[in-house]
């Protein structure tokens, strides 16, 4: 489907002097990847004058930032776009200027944030939390508040029944079971099927492979930490495996952060990772909620497999999803 006029799309390929992006307002799957010859100067914008057109400056599709300076071979993409020779290359150079416009994207792509950025942060402090709260709980160590916390979603004069009506909580047990293993296989199947059949292969392997290493990882940590269910109320689920992490909140965050962060990179808009973000934290947070209500996980057992989630899909998504990225068509 043709996108309209108004929206800039960045070219394959970058300014040679400065590594800088370059846009082109052209709409369309087909004039989108055009190469750089053919769109006239009037339709071409360098990224350091993203001020020239106040209109763009208003809405703009894309915020510019410098990521780098672009990396490859050695090619005059501007000067190959200007001047009254721009539409009389060969084809041999076409075949030339094309192979090299699509080094530049890639180097962009592979650019390293800060490690003060969110981005980085909040994994690695993810990971840190992680280690720190399963070396107390392997100690024999226990919090206080995951006795209140539990208790709180249950009749005071009946500590076995949970609060809420019979309808809330049947849809409790069907949210929950959206982060069981067969939930969660049907979600990851689809992402894995769209990256596929789209041609981001890469994007497609790379997804499996951490998702089955993660389950191994998740009940290797069960059995190693063996850390027992709450007793304190009755269970409304069954249970077969150890207490922390809690598989549902660990699998679940990291299925449906890495399906958001691959789609991300295969779509390439901003606006729809934002929105497979938010879906996919609704989702996550509903899960590990209902765990503590059905009063088979202990809070800490949620927190612990959400900080473990978070930390994997953000390896997975910025250090291997970028690099299979770069591997498939642009």
């Amino acid at each position: 489907m043709a996108a309209r006029s108004s929206r800039w799309r960045r070219l394959r390929g970058a300014c040679a002097e400065c590594g800088w992006p370059l846009f082109a307002q052209q709409g369309g799957l087909v004039r989108r990847f055009r190469p750089l010859a053919f769109f006239p100067e009037s339709e071409l914008l360098h990224g350091q004058c993203r001020d020239a057109f106040p209109a763009r400056q208003a809405a703009r599709a894309h915020h510019l930032r410098r990521r780098g300076r672009a990396q490859g071979r050695a090619i005059d993409l501007w000067l190959a776009t200007q001047g009254p020779d721009r539409h009389c290359l060969s084809p041999d150079q076409l075949l030339e200027l094309n192979a090299a416009m699509s080094e530049p994207v890639h180097a962009l792509s592979r650019a390293s944030a800060p490690w003060w950025q969110p981005r980085v942060l909040a994994p690695v402090a993810a990971a840190l939390a992680f280690v720190a709260l399963a070396a107390f709980i392997a100690s024999g160590h226990s919090f206080a508040f995951d006795t209140r916390l539990v208790l709180l979603f249950r009749d005071p004069a009946n500590p076995a029944v949970p609060i809420g009506p019979t309808w809330f909580q049947e849809a409790v047990r069907d949210m929950t079971a959206l982060g069981s293993f067969v939930g969660l296989f049907f979600m990851a199947t689809t992402a894995t099927l769209a990256l596929w059949l789209c041609g981001y292969r890469h994007l497609a392997v790379g997804l499996v492979a951490s998702l089955l290493a993660a389950v191994l990882v998740s009940s290797g940590l069960k059995i190693a930490i063996g850390r027992e269910r709450p007793d304190i109320v009755a269970h409304t689920a069954l249970t077969f495996t150890a207490s922390f992490p809690s598989g549902h909140a660990f699998l679940s965050a990291l299925t449906l952060l890495s399906i958001a962060g691959f789609v991300g990179l295969a779509s390439r808009r901003d606006d729809i990772k934002r929105l497979c973000i938010v879906l996919a934290w609704v989702m996550i947070v509903l899960i590990g909620l209902s765990r503590i209500y059905l009063g088979v996980h202990w809070p800490t057992d949620v927190i612990g497999g959400w900080c473990l989630g978070i930390a994997w899909s953000s390896v997975a998504v910025t250090w291997f999803g970028r690099r299979m990225a770069a591997s498939d068509p642009a």
